[in-house]
């Protein structure tokens, strides 16, 4: 954890130094150029992961992505809310966010427990 607590502080100050630089200039920006072929298969490939991240077969009720999304983010926010346990993201999405764990961290978020528990049911079963 350490580890990469310093290369990522190390990177940032290379990289503030290098922008310093009076030598050093920025590549032009261009807002209305047309995207690279690497980058729109790089941003096609990042669709696809998206497109399957929203996909949870055990989740048999009604199809909203929406709905799933912000589930989705309250197990994530709770997985960056106590970093030092590893598991909790897994653990909250498990059985269709059918845990113990999915409450707890909606609790924590202070979020609308009534809510979510309400969504969490309607993804989760006919």
């Amino acid at each position: 954890m350490w580890v990469i607590l310093a290369l990522t502080a190390s990177c940032s100050v290379m990289c503030h130094a290098r922008i310093m630089d009076p030598g050093h200039s920025r590549p032009p920006f261009h807002p209305l150029s047309p995207p690279s072929p690497s980058t729109s298969s790089s941003s096609a490939s990042a669709l696809r992961v998206a497109k399957r991240d929203v996909f949870d077969p055990s989740c048999k009720g009604i199809y909203n992505r929406a709905i799933w999304a912000k589930l989705n983010r309250a197990c994530e926010d709770c997985q960056n809310l106590f970093r030092d346990e590893m598991g909790i993201y897994e653990s909250c999405r498990e059985k269709c966010f059918d845990t113990k764990i999915f409450p707890a961290c909606v609790i924590e978020l202070s979020l609308n427990l009534n809510e979510y528990m309400f969504e969490a049911e309607l993804i989760r079963e006919l």
